[in-house]
């Protein structure tokens, strides 16, 4: 029995710590709010086959954790074993539901997660700084896939309600209306004492300027 539960053990070990690493692959924004800059120079796939790739990923955990003997798990581990099943279920659903298609008011969505979430970051070294440059340089990709998503929502007859859409474009005006020396990407914090810094906020503001030039009126 104790050989058995080690086995198992070891097996859902394995696959939360996946499970995490597929979490931080396809979410590298939310890595790096976390401090984990591996992919600071990367941005969400919000299209479909972007979500097709998670699911799978997601899909194959399922199955192997269902292959696990549970019955073998003990305490914590029973507890992470059922958590991780529930987690892993919960996100699969809402990519086979399309929820992204619905994601659009001021508190949520695409368009206003990354101003949310750019005052939170931090580059603690000249790499990270240039990584992350690397990333809002994504941003208007991003946008393109997320307008995508919502048009083949629309097309469907999902949309999200018509206040929520228009507390949405309300963010996105007051956003294009602010200076760019203001702008979330343009400040972000940099190196302390960095001698780059100058140079890094000139790539920053050219980043903002042309990322999402073909989408929006970005400010001047």
């Amino acid at each position: 029995m104790a050989d058995a539960t080690s086995d198992s053990s070891r097996q859902l070990a394995a696959l939360a710590a996946e499970y995490w690493e597929v979490t931080m692959r396809h979410s590298p924004t939310y890595a790096t709010l976390l401090g984990d800059h591996r992919y600071d120079d990367q941005i969400e796939d919000l299209s479909e086959d972007g979500d097709q790739a998670q699911h799978d990923a997601l899909g194959s955990l399922r199955d192997r954790l269902a292959r696990v003997d549970h019955g073998a798990l003990l305490g914590i581990d029973a507890v992470t074993a059922r958590l991780l099943a529930s987690d892993l279920a919960d996100r699969m659903r809402s990519i086979e539901l399309s929820l992204i298609e619905l994601r659009s008011d001021q508190m949520d969505g695409p368009h206003v997660g990354y101003l949310i979430s750019a005052p939170q970051m931090a580059a603690d070294d000249a790499e990270q700084a240039h990584m992350l440059t690397d990333r809002f340089r994504h941003l208007g990709t991003a946008l393109d896939q997320a307008i995508e998503r919502f048009r083949a929502g629309a097309a469907k007859g999902r949309a999200p309600a018509q206040l929520c859409i228009a507390r949405s474009l309300s963010s996105i005006d007051g956003y294009l209306a602010s200076p760019l020396d203001d702008d979330v990407f343009v400040n972000l914090t940099g190196p302390e004492g960095w001698p780059g810094e100058a140079a890094w906020r000139d790539d920053l503001r050219q980043a903002v300027r042309t990322s999402g030039a073909s989408r929006l009126p970005a400010h001047a």
